[in-house]
């Protein structure tokens, strides 16, 4: 017979139990069980036939899993003519001292939507169990040219532009958030309320720089008395004229590349211009207050795991059971 009671057997049975009770209990305080779970369900949500997923193991001082997943379409070989930047969709990592978030170092449309791809990693992270997501937003829009063979690229600052048209950026749609963001915006929706002849008073250039854009690229003549947010609105119009599905055209007499920088430099001017009338007390909001953000997640199990909870739910089934029984019996009285 073999030695099943000898010390090593019974420490490795111990291990395996534990790593099963783990997995059944859902922990997520094991970087090894989260990993391992994540490997399990990443595919339902990145199928193999449009994107190629890694793992890779990194140490050092903060040691990490990092996961990435690709466009598979644009990857080499296949694609031969190819940007580092193009073909990945989504970089992000799992921290050994904090498990349960999931950051997002990297996130870009790859020849795809960048919609879809944080739509599907926020629930890939909700299914995995993962109680947070965060992020540093550095989000943008990136033009080209049409048939340009250097690859010549700007970029709108798309955090910025949204908003200033909106009253909140790109993520924030999603629900990621911080404590500066919750504290400030009701005053930046009330600030992009705010005419753009507000910026005559530390920049007049700013508001013709406005004005000429606008008319120029759209054939729209606005006023001062427009709000910010309206202001911020023809601007992107005029983006999506000039850069269709962010392709610019090319123009015998002047870099269209050039425009797109011209209206990111004057978005960036009304948003720092935004940003000096907003305050909490006596501290001056900067870029950087908006840059961390996150996304406190739910998890599927967490309603109806107390016994007080359970309880409740009962009794208000059978509550719900009994009002039920008595309609049906007036409803058969009444037929």
């Amino acid at each position: 017979m073999g030695a099943t009671n000898s010390a090593e057997v019974v420490v490795e049975r111990a291990k395996q139990n534990n790593r099963v009770l783990q997995m059944r209990m859902g922990a997520t305080n094991s970087t090894e069980v989260v990993v391992e779970r994540a490997k399990q369900i990443i595919t339902r949500h990145f199928p193999k036939d449009i994107y190629h997923v890694t793992f890779n193991r990194r140490e050092g001082k903060s040691p990490k899993t990092e996961i990435s997943i690709f466009n598979k379409d644009l990857l080499p070989p296949t694609n031969k003519q190819y940007n580092p930047l193009d073909f990945y969709c989504i970089e992000c990592e799992i921290l050994d001292n904090n498990p349960s978030t999931l950051h997002i170092g990297l996130l870009s449309r790859c020849g795809l939507r960048g919609t879809t791809h944080l739509e599907k990693i926020i629930d890939f992270a909700k299914e995995c169990r993962f109680s947070e997501i965060t992020l540093e937003d550095a989000s943008t829009i990136v033009y080209t040219k049409e048939d340009d063979p250097t690859d010549a690229r700007r970029v709108i600052n798309l955090a910025q532009l949204t908003r200033l048209m909106t009253g909140r950026s790109w993520y924030e749609k999603f629900g990621f958030t911080n404590d500066m963001i919750d504290q400030l915006k009701d005053d930046i929706k009330k600030d992009i309320d705010q005419p753009i002849s507000i910026y005559t008073d530390d920049d007049d250039e700013l508001v013709i720089r406005i004005q000429d854009m606008i008319e120029t690229e759209i054939e729209i003549e606005i006023e001062p008395t427009i709000p910010i947010k309206e202001a911020a609105s023809y601007l992107y119009q005029c983006l999506e004229a000039l850069c269709p599905k962010r392709k610019c055209r090319n123009e015998p007499d002047i870099d269209t590349l050039d425009i797109v920088k011209d209206i990111n430099s004057i978005l960036d001017k009304m948003y720092i211009s935004m940003l000096s009338r907003l305050t909490i007390g006596k501290r001056k909001i900067e870029k950087d207050h908006f840059y961390d953000l996150h996304l406190t997640l739910r998890r599927p199990n967490q309603m109806g795991s107390s016994r007080k909870t359970r309880r409740t739910r009962r009794q208000h089934n059978k509550k719900a059971r009994t009002v039920s029984r008595s309609q049906k019996r007036r409803t058969q009285r009444h037929i």
